[in-house]
């Protein structure tokens, strides 16, 4: 499915790169891993392989292919799901590896935050969010971190100025 020095997104964690392809052996079972060096949390992740879609690994995208994938259908409505209430519905959004969803996501809290204050739990979501999309961002574009802020904060400006 994806070789070494493929760029790709775990969704739990951020963007990386295939590291290596491993033969492990646990339990007197021998199964094939796809290592996944992380951009920001400095580790290695060991995914079976036969897991990679099931765990909704997938190769980044660019800024363009973001950009395609971003759906203008897909609202969140915080005053009937408010995140404090409902963080495993939205950890289960960001799981899914869909870029637009995360997306959609991160433009509800920032419009929320236009109209009142944040709680801590929408502004550490937040901040989790943004650091996966910046870390795809940084892996896809091949970009310093201050470049990568500067490329998704437009992007959201410009999904904020659309509604």
């Amino acid at each position: 499915m994806f070789k070494i020095g493929d760029e790709v997104v775990y969704p739990p964690y951020g963007a990386g790169y295939v590291s290596a392809i491993e033969e492990q052996s646990f339990t007197n079972r021998k199964e094939i891993y796809h290592v996944i060096k992380l951009l920001f949390e400095e580790l290695s992740v060991f995914v079976p392989s036969k897991m990679l879609s099931s765990r909704n690994v997938r190769l980044a995208l660019d800024l363009q292919g973001m950009k395609k994938q971003i759906s203008n259908d897909v609202t969140f409505d915080f005053s009937t799901r408010p995140i404090n209430k409902n963080i495993k519905h939205y950890e289960n959004i960001l799981l899914t590896g869909n870029i637009a969803l995360t997306i959609s996501v991160m433009t509800a809290i920032l419009n929320k935050k236009i109209s009142e204050r944040l709680n801590q739990t929408e502004r550490e979501f937040y901040t989790k969010l943004y650091g996966i999309v910046l870390s795809e961002i940084m892996v896809s574009e091949r970009v310093k971190k201050r470049d990568a802020e500067k490329l998704l904060d437009g992007l959201l400006k410009e999904i904020l100025l659309k509604d």
